[in-house]
């Protein structure tokens, strides 16, 4: 039997989540999160949710979408290296965070933006590099045919005198 640490944490999910009108399917969608842990984790049933790492990083996701403080009571037993990585990093963000913090490339923004231009530039390049390696081998490899200024007429059809 478990020791149901995260049983008040998940009574106030879960009550955040049926005060917003979501369906466990619809937070599963939205963050991604298997229904059975989101289950578990409303009941407080530790021996169904998987590492304390993962389970707190599945809380603060669940929190920070539902709006609500959990507080940190359930970091307490926490791991010194997992501390210690949270020091040096900060706290584990849910995914939609980490997106928006995340700035595209420029090369990613012209790709989405302009598809058919990139799809141009990319067949340009590949024509260059083919146009520059047939180049290189017309160049080392000259041809052996060499036409004659004043090239002479040997006709072989005639017939030789007996």
């Amino acid at each position: 039997m478990g020791t149901k640490k995260y049983k008040v944490i998940g009574m106030r999910l879960q009550d955040a989540r049926l005060k917003k009108g979501w369906t466990l399917d619809e937070v599963q969608l939205k963050l991604q999160i298997s229904k059975r842990y989101l289950m578990a984790l409303e009941a407080g049933e530790d021996d169904d949710l998987p590492g304390d790492y993962y389970t707190q990083s599945l809380i603060k996701q669940y929190a920070n979408l539902l709006g609500v403080e959990v507080g940190n009571r359930h970091l307490e037993n926490e791991p010194e290296s997992i501390k210690e990585w949270r020091r040096t990093h900060g706290e584990v963000t849910s995914r939609a965070q980490k997106e928006l913090q995340q700035k595209p490339s420029v090369l990613s923004g012209l790709i989405h933006q302009h598809p058919w231009l990139m799809g141009i530039i990319l067949v340009g390049v590949i024509w260059l590099l083919v146009w520059a390696a047939f180049s290189e081998m017309a160049n080392r490899y000259p041809s052996q045919l060499v036409a004659q200024k004043n090239p002479t007429v040997i006709d072989k059809t005639k017939k030789k005198p007996s």
